[in-house]
């Protein structure tokens, strides 16, 4: 079974490379239906949003936004590697995200990806 899955990861990955699209981190996400959309609808209670960079300390962080969320009773929205909402101008709602060396980044995703095959 392993092997199966290995080769629809490469020819995932093959597709979404040369027609653009996204079937890769939708057969990785758990709940492929939230995975990187930016359709989602920002409710007026919501303080912030956190625009989660893969491979940037986001999920540390989010753990500190949740902390801060329960002790303050302040709403963020968290989780996955969501994008600005294009349903919200973003003059209109507050987002935060979190910024690295670009070449570290870089060397960070391919140690990950080396792990993936």
């Amino acid at each position: 079974m392993g092997i199966s899955k290995e080769i629809v990861k490469l020819i995932v990955k093959n597709i979404d490379k040369y027609i653009s699209t996204n079937f890769y981190p939708n057969l990785l996400a758990r709940n492929s239906t939230l995975f990187c959309k930016n359709d989602y609808n920002i409710p007026k209670d919501i303080a912030c949003t956190f625009v989660h960079l893969p491979k940037t300390g986001g999920v540390t962080f989010n753990s500190v936004l949740l902390k801060i969320g329960k002790e303050k009773n302040v709403k963020f929205v968290l989780g996955g590697h969501n994008s600005i909402s294009i349903l919200h101008d973003p003059e209109e709602r507050d987002y935060i995200t979190i910024l690295q060396d670009p070449i570290k980044r870089v060397y960070s995703i391919y140690k990950k990806n080396l792990n993936n095959f």
